[in-house]
């Protein structure tokens, strides 16, 4: 070994050190050294045992990229209002994970689970010490704590901020404290593994925004690279039951309100379109009854090709005109709606968005793609002015700002759809200036082939609907059998084994423990030896 390779760090003189004698000098303070990765080792085994156990649960969900012109439901329900609304056409998976972020969601999970009610002592599981239920307004906040008697009751009491403490009296095993909202109901045995009770249960009440807030930045939502659509969700807490809940819950949350945005803006349901059906059929059977009557006592067996053909233009304008009347009528109803809304309201509020998202399920303007992303606008505002107004006031001027933005957007949605009103007004004038032509042609005709072809006429335009009311039935049908296409559940959150917790881990800590006293002590002595030069 050459001078260079045995030299090592330097002296206080400057001179080389070597290997050896830096060995030397190491082991001439191998006390010390001992001292400090035995301080070292007992911290981190301390730790580690002390440390209460965190465990995570992750469901996995893949969101499907729904392709509007597809064979999938997208594509089939491409022409009926609201089908394509908010959909994954868009291919926009940074849009879903937002939903999945979302205040709505976190605040529907932390309701249904009472995450305001938080165990802060012992820490555990929540479920082996008690059950919590709301039974009012939750609207306090503070902390209960149950003391054990040793007789095999626990005495209540429970603290609000700047209040004095208030006595809740006794509670055994299977009894129940109301309070605060609250309905806090012991369980029959303490948890199997203490085998006895905790002498102290310590309970925080928190207020609804901020175990709202926790949830949503303690949640790890991601997305899989690769491009799988993959979005992993998960949590980690001492509580393995509650963890699972927690990402279950969201999982069900967001599959919920992507049934219900898919669902709820459809034009009509598989019940009333199987009432108009039923309608149809009862007006249909009645046309070709008095059709069949005219013809046996007339004896008129078929009118001319050319007047068929002009029965058929009839039928198809008459649906068509039939159709726009209809549509005419609930937008002009939904626009009244808004406007009245609007005229009442204050400043600080607003007509519900969902006025304004049914406003763009109209064939026309669902079709315009600047109209969908001016509503994706619109509906990420209005969460982001939910949340801030979970700790806000809405005449906090961020509040404000928020709505000065959104009531822009509604005003031109409103203008869009007011504009697509007098277009309606328009194709059904002239609609009916083609149909009254055509009409006054059979008007020609003698009058018992009239009457015919006018019972014929009858007669098609309600197979004709009926015929497309069949249609719409069935893409209906298929819209409601298939309502979670656009998302699957991959994994199902599951709970934590007891003793595989995610933090910490023995082996781990064991083996950072080592290194951490091994560079501790080298470095301590070392110092040690610089300082005594």
């Amino acid at each position: 070994m050459t001078q260079s390779e045995m030299e090592g760090p330097r002296g206080h003189e400057g001179e080389g050190l070597t290997l050896p004698q830096l060995m030397r000098r190491l082991v001439s303070h191998w006390k010390m050294m001992i001292a400090v990765s035995v301080l070292v080792m007992v911290a981190v085994i301390a730790g580690t045992l002390l440390v209460a156990p965190r465990y995570r649960s992750t469901v996995v969900l893949r969101i499907m990229d729904l392709d509007p012109n597809s064979l999938s439901l997208g594509g089939q329900l491409s022409g009926i209002p609201g089908g394509d609304l908010l959909g994954l056409g868009r291919d926009d998976l940074e849009t879903e994970v937002g939903v999945l972020r979302s205040w709505r969601v976190s605040q529907a999970v932390v309701d249904s689970l009472s995450l305001m009610v938080r165990l802060s002592k012992p820490v555990g599981v929540r479920a082996d010490l008690f059950a919590v239920t709301r039974h009012g307004d939750a609207d306090r906040h503070g902390r209960v704590t149950l003391r054990h008697d040793g007789q095999g009751t626990y005495s209540a009491v429970f603290k609000e901020k700047r209040e004095d403490k208030a006595d809740l009296g006794s509670v055994s095993p299977s009894g129940t404290l109301d309070f605060a909202g609250y309905r806090i109901t012991l369980a029959e045995a303490p948890p199997s593994d203490e085998g006895e009770w905790p002498n102290t249960i310590r309970i925080d009440l928190l207020p609804r925004y901020e175990a709202i807030d926790r949830l949503r930045e303690d949640l790890e939502i991601r997305e899989q690279e690769g491009g799988s659509r993959l979005v992993n969700i998960a949590y980690t807490i001492p509580d393995r039951y509650l963890a699972a809940a927690v990402v279950n819950g969201i999982a069900d949350e967001y599959i919920a309100y992507k049934v219900t945005a898919e669902r709820s803006d459809a034009r009509y349901t598989v019940a009333e379109l199987s009432e108009q059906l039923a309608e149809q059929a009862t007006r249909l059977v009645a046309a070709e009854e008095q059709l069949r009557t005219y013809q046996e006592r007339t004896l008129i067996v078929a009118p001319e090709e050319e007047a068929i053909q002009q029965i058929k233009r009839i039928a198809q304008l008459q649906l068509g005109d039939d159709a726009s009347r209809v549509e005419r009528e609930s937008l002009a109803e939904l626009l009244a709606l808004i406007d009245a809304g609007a005229a009442t309201l204050g400043d600080s509020q607003r007509v519900d968005s969902d006025a304004y998202r049914r406003l763009v399920t109209f064939p026309t303007l669902i079709s315009n793609g600047a109209i969908q992303d001016l509503l994706t606008v619109l509906l990420e505002l209005e969460n982001e002015r939910a949340e801030l107004l979970g700790r806000r006031t809405p005449e906090n001027s961020d509040v404000r700002q928020l709505t000065g933005r959104i009531q822009e957007i509604e005003h031109q949605l409103h203008t869009l759809g007011t504009d697509y009103l007098s277009s309606l007004d328009g194709q059904i004038a002239a609609t009916g200036e083609a149909l009254a032509r055509l009409n006054a042609e059979l008007e020609a005709l003698p009058e018992r082939e009239m009457q015919y072809l006018r019972l014929f006429r009858d007669r098609t335009v309600l197979s004709e609907g009926y015929v497309l009311l069949q249609q719409q039935l069935r893409l209906a049908e298929v819209q409601d059998a298939i309502k979670t296409e656009g998302v699957r559940r991959v994994d199902e959150g599951l709970v934590a084994h007891k003793d595989n917790p995610e933090f910490p881990k023995p082996l781990v800590n064991l083996a950072l423990g080592l290194i951490l006293a091994g560079t501790l002590s080298v470095g301590s002595a070392l110092a040690r030896d610089l300082w005594e030069a």
